[in-house]
């Protein structure tokens, strides 16, 4: 499955009915939270764990709309002190939501074999970036059958850094004339 840009509209546009996976842009991702937690809901919990691991102060992420073809929306729920604050996403980060898209893509319903992603660092704070291209080598190291080849593009120094450790992962290419 070919993943564009990580498009923030995309990733907090309401979806209507459950979703096993994103589309390109990051579409569906209320409808695979939805999904999550109804079919899944141990699945939805590890996600939801590998998030606070980075985003301690998380409390919940959830989607809302009723059972059926409901129109879902995403909310997230943070503690702050002895409070607790719920909003939309509308009003998360860019970078949140589209390392929340790449967490996901472990739990997607019959994984694709190949993913392509298109940088997928922007809008991710530099001290982060690190956290999700170790998501990405994960789900490329996994057993067959659910290993998944993962090509992506990259301009940034911080995502290169990363595979120092396997600089035969890295192809530099260049355009001619």
């Amino acid at each position: 499955q070919g993943f564009l840009l990580w498009n923030p509209r995309d990733l907090r546009k309401p979806h209507q009915g459950l979703a096993e996976r994103l589309g390109p842009s990051g579409e569906q991702l209320p409808g695979f939270w939805a999904y999550l937690n109804r079919k899944e809901p141990d699945k939805a919990k590890e996600l939801l764990a590998m998030v606070q691991r980075i985003f301690p102060r998380v409390d919940a992420i959830k989607s809302t709309g009723k059972q059926g073809w409901a129109w879902h929306h995403l909310a997230i729920t943070e503690r702050i002190g002895s409070d607790t604050i719920e909003y939309p996403a509308e009003q998360a980060s860019d970078g949140f939501l589209r390392m929340l898209a790449v967490f996901s893509l472990k739990y997607f319903a019959n994984p694709p074999r190949i993913i392509t992603l298109e940088e997928p660092e922007n809008g991710v704070h530099p001290q982060l970036i690190s956290q999700v291209i170790d998501h990405l080598k994960a789900l490329a190291d996994r057993k067959e059958p659910n290993k998944v080849q993962v090509f992506m593009t990259s301009h940034s120094p911080y995502v290169l850094n990363e595979f120092s450790e396997r600089p035969e992962s890295v192809y530099i290419f260049e355009k001619g004339r």
